[in-house]
């Protein structure tokens, strides 16, 4: 009777870089997720800003004016940011009378990255000074820009 040589099963070195390979697979496709979803939240962020300066935009070439402003004059509709805040304000002007008309937060991690104050002045929208205002994740910025003439041009991430 003669005694086999092979053994059933794996070794402890073929074990051990079978987990090595998987395990570092799976951290590489979970930084990949991780940086896909951060990219996404700024996106979103992005859009939902040029979406508030749209809505301030358009509220005043309307002449919207709300309850707030009583018999005072509409003056200007804008969008209101503080650098590191994580969220924005839509803001009605009246003569005499500022006020809050909503607040718009912003997606987990994702901060304003200067502060800012854009103003819709007139009825044809036209801006108080241009300005790009843009929203970052730390990493990239996403950017809306706002023309004199008070266009609003979503620019993305830069």
């Amino acid at each position: 009777m003669s005694k086999s040589s092979h053994l059933l099963g794996f070794t402890l070195i073929e074990l051990l870089v079978t987990i090595t390979i998987v395990l570092l697979l799976s951290t590489g496709g979970f930084v990949s997720y991780q940086t896909f979803n951060k990219r996404q939240n700024l996106i979103q962020s992005g859009k939902q800003m040029y979406q508030v300066m749209r809505t301030a935009q358009s509220k005043r070439q309307a002449g919207d004016k709300p309850v707030v402003c009583g018999a005072n004059e509409l003056l200007s509709y804008g969008v209101q940011g503080v650098a590191g805040a994580t969220g924005v304000s839509l803001v009605v002007h009246c003569q005499g009378v500022d006020s809050t008309v909503g607040n718009y937060p912003l997606n987990r991690g994702i901060t304003v990255k200067n502060s800012f104050d854009v103003r819709f002045v007139g009825l044809y929208g036209g801006v108080n000074a241009a300005t790009d205002v843009a929203v970052t994740s730390g990493t990239s910025d996403y950017v809306v820009s706002a023309a004199q003439g008070g266009s609003v041009t979503d620019v993305g991430i830069q």
